[in-house]
């Protein structure tokens, strides 16, 4: 082999081994990539489990504080809505700032955030009409409309999902059978399943709520029962919609309806039947 032919040869070689190497390096950059992606989606997959572990933390220290007062914060509070409330605890505010505080967010554009996914939630899909004339009502200062269709759309929302996730007949039929309450301030009282149900959902989000919605009043004596353990104002939807509470045409009592049309729009979100092809709530 001459001279210039090893010299090509070698130079191929050269090349080949060149490539090869920088081959090996994109293997191992390519590899690397895959690596560290791998680690990031770990880590923001553990970020996610901590910010949802930090929301329900933030939204129970909140409920725990409000709830002597009858009150409670709705799901659909945003992380800054939540931050300020927590700084007003922290800095020593009484409950009575931290409602006026949520009953600003409201002004601010909160009820309508809520009004929106409520209206976007499988559950509540076809009573859509009936949200937006209720928020209407609510925008012009007509509690005394809005209240009742705020709270009649959301327990129909719920009984009627609830009815759609349990699957035979039979079943479904268990749900509007009477039932011993084992809740010590209903457990005098016959109540149809689905409302003890409910109340156990609402009682995990906040005891207060639970209390006030679930509980049976049947005369004035039971409304001023209610009333005296929560002096700063009670929603009673038993009160309301059989006509004993007459003077729940308050701001504060919209406010709570909204907030519960939330939270229960929140338990139905994850009740969501897998076989229904609906968009989340």
């Amino acid at each position: 082999m001459t001279d210039l032919a090893k010299s090509l040869a070698n130079a191929c070689v050269d090349s080949w081994m060149a490539s090869y190497d920088s081959i090996k390096e994109l293997e191992e950059a390519a590899r690397k990539t895959l690596d560290d992606f791998a680690a990031l989606f770990n880590i923001e997959s553990l970020k996610t489990q901590v910010r949802a572990d930090r929301t329900a933390e933030e939204f129970a220290q909140i409920n725990e504080f409000l709830e002597e007062h009858g009150w409670f914060a709705p799901p659909s509070l945003s992380p800054v809505e939540r931050k300020a409330i927590l700084a007003r605890i922290s800095a020593g505010s009484d409950a009575c700032a931290i409602i006026e505080q949520e009953l600003a967010f409201c002004r601010g554009g909160l009820n309508l955030r809520i009004i929106e996914k409520a209206v976007g939630c499988w559950a509540f899909r076809s009573r859509e009409s009936l949200l937006q004339d209720a928020y209407k009502a609510y925008t012009e200062h007509r509690f005394s409309l809005c209240i009742p269709v705020f709270l009649s759309q959301t327990e129909g929302a719920y009984v009627e999902a609830l009815a759609t996730v349990v699957p035979a007949a039979e079943d479904r039929s268990m749900l509007f059978r009477r039932s011993t309450s084992t809740d010590t301030e209903t457990a005098s009282w016959q109540l149809p399943v689905i409302e003890i149900v409910l109340h156990k959902h609402l009682q995990a989000f906040s005891r207060t709520l639970s209390s006030q919605v679930t509980q049976s009043v049947w005369s004035q004596e039971d409304l001023s029962e209610l009333q005296a353990r929560y002096p700063r104002g009670v929603l009673s939807r038993h009160g309301i919609m059989h006509g004993i509470d007459t003077d729940y045409a308050t701001v504060e009592n919209a406010v709570k309806a909204l907030f519960l049309l939330d939270v229960v729009r929140e338990i139905l979100d994850y009740l969501k039947p897998a076989n229904l092809r609906v968009e989340s709530c």
